[in-house]
This record gives structure tokens, sequence and C-alpha cells, in this order.
């Protein structure tokens, strides 16, 4: 229980933050900057005052389904040093993305902050897309778009770096854990 709420919480904490990121470093594609000001910081104050309003909300979401949920006790720390954590690893996922595109397309155009909002945006309406696992098809359409959108790259380069992206994720979650299958395979 106690590991399913942690993941639960560290989800949220990083959605959060992450949509706040997209906010921030996407503030141009949006053209709303006051919209933005107000939507990054309604987001800053939920992660801030989430320790308070966790045990409540458990409480809630009890009587709703009829069982007793023990209110999770979690530190403000923890809320915020994931929070924090959780922002520097968007930004790296950006500057990473910015790396890749270079690498594949030869050239970069445009400024970091649009490859973070990219990627971020992308992966997030990807991870919460309902219809497609793992955000397949969401996520390629979202990051092509976004790209041409801010000047990142044209429809065919876009279209390409965003299903080299898929392909690169997909090999790095999966070589990873082929080769810790295959030396347990040979440890027994």
């Amino acid at each position: 229980i106690a590991a399913a709420g942690s993941s639960v919480i560290m989800q949220t904490v990083s959605l959060a933050t992450g949509t706040a990121i997209v906010l921030v470093t996407g503030a141009k594609l949006l053209g709303q900057p006051l919209l933005v000001g107000v939507a990054v910081l309604l987001l800053v104050a939920l992660l801030l005052s989430a320790p308070r309003f966790l045990p409540p909300l458990a409480r809630w979401v009890g009587s709703l389904i009829g069982r007793d949920i023990a209110p999770p006790s979690v530190p403000a720390t923890s809320i915020w040093t994931a929070a924090v954590a959780s922002a520097f690893s968007w930004l790296f996922y950006g500057i990473a993305f910015q790396l890749f595109v270079r690498g594949l397309l030869g050239a970069a155009p445009g400024e970091l902050s649009s490859y973070v909002a990219v990627y971020t945006g992308a992966y997030i309406l990807g991870f919460i897309s309902p219809i497609a696992p793992a955000g397949l098809g969401v996520r390629e359409f979202t990051l092509a778009a976004f790209m041409v959108q801010l000047g990142l790259a044209n429809e065919a380069d876009a279209a390409l770096v965003a299903i080299a992206a898929r392909l690169w994720l997909t090999i790095v979650e999966l070589v990873p854990s082929g080769l810790y299958i295959a030396a347990g395979a040979n440890r027994k």
C-alpha cells in the first residue's frame, strides 16, 4: 500500500511539475502570458499545500468508496524535494531531446526552452492518454505538431524525429530489461 501510494504521489508531482514546465517554456506557443502565470502559480500552490490536503483527500476518497483509508503521512519536504527533482528531470529531458534532434537532423534550430516544452508536453499528453498504450501515436503526433508549430522542424523532419524518438525510447527500455533477464537465466 505504501509503495503504491508513493508511486501515485510521485506521478502526480511529476505531472504537475511537468505541466508547469510546459506552461513556462511553451508560453510563446500559448500566447497568453497572464493565463500562464496564473496556472503556474496555481500548480506551485498545489504542490506547496499538498502535505496539508492529502490526508483529508484520502478520507474523502475512502468515504466515496466505502472503505477506511488511512490518511497518508507525507512529509512536506518529500513532496517539495520530489517537485524540484522532477523539474530538473524535465529540463534535462528537454536538453537531451535537443541533442537527439541535432544528432538526427544535423542541426537543432530554435531555443532550448522550445525543446523542453515540446518533449515534456508530448510526454505528458501521451502518458495521460486513455486511448493509447504507452501514449503510442498521441506522443508522436503531439511531438511532431509542436515541433512544426514552434519552428523547430518542417513537417517531414518532425515526423522523422517523432518516429525515431519512439524507436529510441523503446530500445532504451527493452535492452536493459533484456540484458537483466538474460543475466538471470545465466545465473540459474
